[in-house]
């Protein structure tokens, strides 16, 4: 539904659960056992760092081989309107973690 120029989604919706296993400032790549269709687009509620919520573009949705528990599907997609100061300070905290990973390497 759209409220004065924005998307304004239910947060009561039922929603699919999803692992995320990789993120950029540009997308993300996550698995979970629905499978969407290219180009798809949908709401996703995330926790890095701080509580995100966000639409992405399905860029492609295909079988996961590692059958992970609560896998089926592997799904890449880019993020979808995401406000500058958004992306700006997701991409220092995923700069923050990965310091941090490898001084722990380091160690």
């Amino acid at each position: 539904m759209k409220e004065q120029g924005m998307l304004v989604v239910d947060d009561e919706l039922p929603m699919h659960e999803g692992i995320m296993r990789n993120i950029s400032g540009g997308g993300m790549m996550f698995i979970g056992t629905h499978r969407y269709r290219t180009g798809e687009l949908v709401y996703v509620r995330f926790h890095f760092g701080k509580n995100y919520r966000q639409c992405i573009r399905i860029l492609e949705s295909s079988s996961d081989a590692s059958q992970e528990p609560g896998s089926g599907y592997r799904s890449r997609a880019e993020f979808v309107g995401m406000e500058w100061r958004v992306r700006e300070g997701l991409i220092r905290y995923i700069f923050a973690r990965e310091r941090t990973d490898r001084k722990l390497e380091l160690e």
